[in-house]
């Protein structure tokens, strides 16, 4: 990609943009809630925690807000903290000397971080040396990367966004401004970096220039979002994963297709119509038995009502309170809703589910899954139904999705329970989505 050549008033800058970022690197995050919860995190993405190896790290940055240091307090994840006062949280930090792999020269790397709770927080500057900036265009976000106060044209800037898995990487015009789709909910995260050939010596070394790197976080959410019962982080987490959830359309209106059930050596051939907001209004499987109809009508309906776009996470599961899981589970994150609700989270997705207590429960268990349009979506899973310790059915699916498509072409359901054990196949061809008009 072109670099946008520096205009004349920056070049005495001589902010080289052009510099590689660092692979797998971190970055001082943080984060402020409008509940007044504050977190800072050293971690490669927004919603990414301290590992443990780095947390000795945290208690040399300090947070705060204008003036004011914020207290902290470490956790197992990172360092926390409350403050109701007006205004975003920040960090200035100066991590040491850097140098990458094959050179034998330094450079300093100072990190900043800031952390805001609305859109007119993210809009204002607070005095970092390096910052972001975000105003609102109608549906649309405008970053903006500033050095000194001044643009800086070509920047690379990384976003975040919360219903995506995958970071977005763009380069900024030249008032040093990059454009991205206004998301309805979630934590947005944005950061990006400005190079300074200044020389100079750190702790008795000499460094060729500073990196100065810094991020961006704002919550998308109005104040009230979180429960005062649930633990922020966890709150994050789980609704991460449940917006980054591979979905049909937001404009989807109608879903049709021709299928194919196969049940007990028999194949049957027929179709359906799905009206989104009306349910299945069409569903034809003709010489099926009333069992092989009701398998394939229910098979159907699931493959589509769990794609679906529903209501915000806070008006939905976000109500309770959401908290870490004292049964820590080696798969991933493990959070609980309720008292009867336990997930297992890893890298934004879900792992595993298990609903219910001492009497009926309900799991699943993910084995594996792929990215969809950079969102999450679950190829092969195992549903185990119990009543207390007993395992009353397991169905293992797999999902089979062509290139591009919402839903899966084939799904493949092998079934044991006190029957024994029985296999069924329902494939679905061509499947047309309508929008709305």
């Amino acid at each position: 990609m072109t670099r946008l050549q520096l205009p004349t008033p920056l070049a005495a800058l001589a902010l080289t943009l052009a510099l590689p970022a660092l692979a797998q690197a971190h970055f001082v995050w943080t984060v402020a809630e409008a509940e007044g919860h504050t977190e800072v995190h050293f971690s490669e993405g927004p919603y990414d925690l301290t590992g443990a190896r780095l947390r000795g790290l945290l208690e040399s940055i300090e947070l705060r807000r204008g003036e004011t240091p914020l207290e902290l307090r470490a956790t197992a994840r990172g360092r926390v903290g409350r403050s109701s006062e007006p205004g975003p949280v920040q960090s200035s930090y100066t991590y040491g000397l850097f140098r990458m792999r094959g050179e034998r020269t330094f450079f300093l790397l100072r990190y900043y971080a800031k952390g805001c709770r609305t859109l007119a927080e993210a809009a204002e500057p607070c005095g970092l040396r390096t910052e972001i900036l975000t105003r609102r265009e109608g549906e649309e976000l405008v970053a903006s990367v500033r050095f000194q106060g001044e643009p800086v044209p070509g920047a690379e800037v990384v976003v975040y966004p919360p219903s995506r898995l995958a970071p977005q990487t763009l380069e900024a015009d030249a008032a040093g401004e990059v454009r991205i789709p206004l998301p309805r909910e979630g934590l947005l995260g944005i950061r990006s970096h400005a190079s300074e050939p200044r020389a100079g010596t750190h702790e008795g070394e000499d460094y060729v220039a500073v990196k100065h790197y810094t991020t961006l976080t704002l919550s998308l959410d109005p104040k009230g979002s979180i429960p005062a019962a649930a633990d922020p982080t966890a709150w994050r987490a789980l609704q991460r994963a449940a917006i980054a959830r591979a979905s049909l359309p937001g404009a989807a209106r109608v879903v049709s297709a021709t299928l194919t059930s196969s049940q007990g050596g028999q194949e049957r051939r027929g179709s359906f119509r799905y009206a989104i907001g009306e349910g299945l209004v069409e569903f034809s499987l003709p010489g099926a038995s009333e069992a092989e109809q009701t398998w394939a009508r229910q098979s159907v309906v699931s493959m589509i009502t769990h794609r679906l776009r529903g209501k915000p996470f806070r008006e939905g599961e976000g109500k309770r309170a959401v908290t870490f899981s004292k049964h820590q589970d080696p798969r991933g994150l493990s959070v609980e809703v309720g008292a009867s609700t336990r997930y297992v989270l890893g890298e934004g997705r879900f792992l595993a589910l298990r609903r219910g207590g001492e009497g009926p429960a309900f799991s699943m268990q993910v084995l594996a899954s792929e990215l969809h349009e950079q969102r999450a979506r679950a190829t092969r899973y195992v549903v185990t139904q119990r009543a207390g310790a007993r395992i009353e059915r397991v169905d293992s699916y797999e999902d089979v999705y062509p290139e591009g498509q919402h839903l899966p072409r084939e799904r493949r359901q092998v079934t044991q329970d006190a029957q024994g054990e029985r296999a069924r196949v329902l494939r679905l061809y061509p499947v047309d989505i309508e929008p709305l008009d």
